[in-house]
């Protein structure tokens, strides 16, 4: 069944569009919206007590979309507060820069059973991309104590919440990993990458 997006008017499969409340969005302006309307990680428990007294409690990462919830009357103002958005990110953090990135978690990959040794010495830093799009190359840079500290992006990768998947780039609004070579000590959860 063919319907049409909320932001811009084409006509898309409703198996390719983003639903919102009385309509649907295009992944184009999806994509877009993401700077005000990011996705967001959460676990699901879902526990089976079976009728036998004892309790099984499975858990799950599931993602909750915020664009569910927008109103698809609403979508093309809020597509233009999502470029003044991005216009005043672009401000705050220099227009020449590709992309920025807020840090939840820097550790270093473990070898799982079946990886190759390769990935030993891998560095991975999660986090969401706030601003523009990382792709595999490229470089990090971050400010601490009056100097810039960067090291050279090897590859990104998205999240399941469990498993990372290697992948082309990581979108404005989505978390995902950024790997890097080398040993990061001075990236911290809570810092701002700047994507050169």
């Amino acid at each position: 069944m063919q319907e049409k997006c909320s932001g811009c008017g084409t006509e898309i499969e409703e198996n390719e569009c983003v639903a919102c409340e009385g309509g649907y969005i295009c992944q184009e302006c999806a994509k877009k919206l993401r700077i005000l309307f990011p996705k967001v990680l959460t676990w699901q428990k879902e526990i089976d007590r079976a009728g036998r007294g004892d309790v099984d409690v499975e858990e799950r990462a599931i993602w909750l979309d915020p664009l569910a919830e927008a109103s698809s009357d609403e979508i093309p103002e809020m597509i233009k507060r999502a470029d003044e958005e991005r216009n005043a990110r672009r401000q705050h953090y220099g227009a020449d820069n590709r992309a920025v990135f807020i840090v939840d978690d820097n550790h270093k990959r473990m070898k799982y059973p079946g990886e190759s040794d390769k990935v030993l010495g891998e560095y991975v830093i999660m986090g969401r991309v706030v601003l523009g799009d990382i792709s595999g190359n490229g470089e990090i840079a971050v400010s601490r104590r009056n100097k810039v500290y960067t090291k050279t992006i090897k590859r990104v990768e998205l999240t399941t919440g469990v498993i990372l998947t290697k992948t082309d780039s990581i979108d404005e609004g989505n978390y995902g990993a950024i790997v890097v070579q080398e040993d990061t000590p001075f990236i911290y959860p809570g810092d701002t990458l700047i994507i050169r």
